[in-house]
């Protein structure tokens, strides 16, 4: 499981940051409590170490053609492999977080969603000139191969997602775009001792200071926390406005 989830951390990354990012303001708080609380867990529960552990099964994807154009943004076609790709590791997002995938339309709504708003972030870090390496690209995905004991078994987890290893390519390049984008342009994400002892205070009158680590043991996890709500909060503020600004449309 531990494995597996690796590769979805890659593969979902973008469809995991927009679905944090589309309703901040009704769900900050709640996601603030469930990344406290995991940061405190003494136990790993989302990524046991447990090999022998099966994977869980996940509804079948309602697949399109793959030359399909199921939307366009700003003139770029996105066609249906790229949104059969999407919509299973929706459906396997959905459920690795525990939320309701029995609802097609709803995974096909993230699913188009998800796409089109990481194609209007690649073309906005394409538009200031943010590449990504054949050489980073690569170091990145042997990075991920080392987590596997043999290739066979690296193969069976990208069948398992409906990926190949040049589609699963696409998605490391995008994430290096992504995250040179985010250093460049995203700011203001500072985060304050102040800032970490207060989330941390918050988290002591929930818990109850007996059941609460001591605050050197978690004030690293806590602070890469803060920060990472704040690149979200702004992040979720550009594609909006990049929405306003740009022609889309969907076609399925």
């Amino acid at each position: 499981m531990k494995k597996i989830f690796l590769l979805m951390i890659v593969v979902l990354f973008l469809s995991i940051f927009l679905v944090a990012c589309s309703d901040q303001e009704e769900t900050e708080q709640e996601n603030t409590d469930e990344n406290t609380e995991e940061a405190t867990s003494d136990t790993e529960e989302t990524t046991p170490d447990t090999e022998e552990e099966a994977t869980p099964d996940v509804p079948e994807a309602e697949t399109v053609d793959e030359d399909t154009i199921v939307a366009t943004v700003n003139g770029e076609e996105i066609n249906g492999s790229k949104y059969n790709q999407m919509y299973n590791q929706t459906l396997l997002m959905f459920q690795q977080y525990g939320q309701e995938a029995s609802d097609a339309a709803q995974v096909k709504e993230q699913t188009i969603n998800s796409l089109i708003e990481q194609e209007l972030l690649l073309q906005e870090a394409e538009s200031k000139g943010i590449e990504a390496s054949s050489s980073d690209v690569n170091e990145n995905l042997e990075e991920i191969k080392s987590q596997f004991e043999t290739n066979e078994e690296f193969e069976q987890q990208l069948e398992q997602l409906k990926l190949t290893e040049q589609s699963l390519k696409e998605q490391l390049a995008y994430e290096i775009k992504l995250n040179q984008y985010i250093e460049q342009e995203i700011t203001g994400t500072e985060v304050t001792e102040e800032e970490v002892q207060e989330y941390y205070d918050q988290l002591v009158s929930q818990q109850g200071e007996g059941e609460a680590p001591p605050f050197e043991e978690v004030q690293q996890q806590l602070k890469e926390q803060l920060v990472q709500q704040k690149e979200r909060s702004q992040l979720g503020t550009l594609i909006e406005s990049l929405k306003e600004q740009s022609e889309i449309e969907t076609l399925i």
